[in-house]
């Protein structure tokens, strides 16, 4: 998850462009759940981001969670994005999935 989602964040040029897509097939698990596994994924062991989400450069960050967060700067952007991705609404917003 971690190569792949912050590639395609870099290339991304306005929310929508890009969406996630997870195949449920055989996975008994909720959108929480999911939601909290994409973030788990996104840290490292002792809970730091990992070092690849400092690459999303600051627009992107703005263009994801900006709607929510207002104070986005260079140095809280990681911090704002996961806090993001815990809102359902902006998760849902890059991901779609298929059952």
């Amino acid at each position: 998850i971690k190569n792949q989602f912050t590639r395609d964040l870099d290339k991304m040029e306005k929310s929508g462009d890009v969406k996630w897509i997870f195949n449920k097939k055989g996975v008994n698990q909720s959108m929480d759940e999911l939601r909290a596994n994409v973030i788990k994924n996104l840290k490292k062991a002792d809970g730091s981001p990992i070092d690849e989400l400092n690459n999303i450069p600051l627009e992107k960050v703005k263009i994801i969670v900006g709607e929510v967060f207002d104070d986005i700067n260079e140095v809280n952007k990681i911090e704002r994005f996961i806090e993001g991705l815990n809102n359902p609404v902006i998760f849902n917003k890059i991901l779609e999935i298929v059952d």
